[in-house]
């Protein structure tokens, strides 16, 4: 499948103009996340799913890294990965990265 092809079929805008993945109408979750709870193409993950939690709005203050923590309840699990503050920067700058190259004007829909 050709990239603007997938973008259209499965990306769309947020508020402040930068491309995400759709979520589920019904839910709100991610339209990746199988009933299992296992991402559907997960070696394949665009880049803002493998930077998660790691996004700069939910390491912007306290209150933000708790409710991204009540959504994600993996973030506190017992058994969840310790990750180093080397990782975590190598995250935050891949997404700031990724954030600045989506937010061109596509096509439109007919070209």
């Amino acid at each position: 499948m050709e990239e603007l092809d997938w973008i259209r079929r499965d990306c769309t805008t947020s508020l402040n103009g930068r491309l995400v993945l759709r979520s589920r109408p019904s839910d709100g979750i991610c339209i990746y996340l199988q009933g299992d709870k296992r991402c559907s193409v997960y070696s394949d993950r665009p880049q803002q799913c493998a930077a998660f939690p790691w996004w700069s709005e939910n390491l912007r203050s306290m209150r933000a890294w708790r409710s991204i923590k009540r959504t994600c309840p993996g973030i506190d699990a017992p058994d969840a990965l310790r990750v180093e503050g080397d990782v975590i920067r190598l995250h935050v700058g891949r997404d700031l990265e990724a954030g600045r190259g989506v937010r061109l004007p596509l096509p439109p829909l007919d070209a």
